[in-house]
């Protein structure tokens, strides 16, 4: 939890200098707190939140390539948003077999 947290402040530090680098930086210390609370469930198949934070933390990960197309953004003069248009539609078919 307090990965998640310092990489949270951190975030909220690096705002003002560099946008993407911020966000990015968000998004993976949000992993940290997702994983804090799975371990509280962990091996309990039947419980309801067990469920819910593994759907969460799928949906966590088919995202991760837009956000790391993100933190490379950081590093370019002019960011080509064609890779984020292609990580997010990406995402989102794998987020579909979540339903299926």
């Amino acid at each position: 939890m307090a990965i998640g947290l310092i990489g949270i402040l951190s975030s909220l530090y690096f705002y003002k200098k560099n946008i993407y680098a911020s966000i990015a930086i968000g998004y993976f210390s949000i992993m940290e707190i997702i994983h804090f609370f799975q371990y509280k469930v962990i091996n309990k198949c039947d419980n309801i939140y067990n469920v819910f934070l593994t759907n969460l933390g799928y949906t966590h990960i088919y995202f991760q390539p837009l956000f790391f197309n993100l933190w490379l953004f950081a590093f370019t003069k002019k960011p080509n948003f064609t890779f984020i248009y292609m990580s997010f539609f990406a995402a989102l078919l794998m987020l579909s077999r979540l339903f299926l």
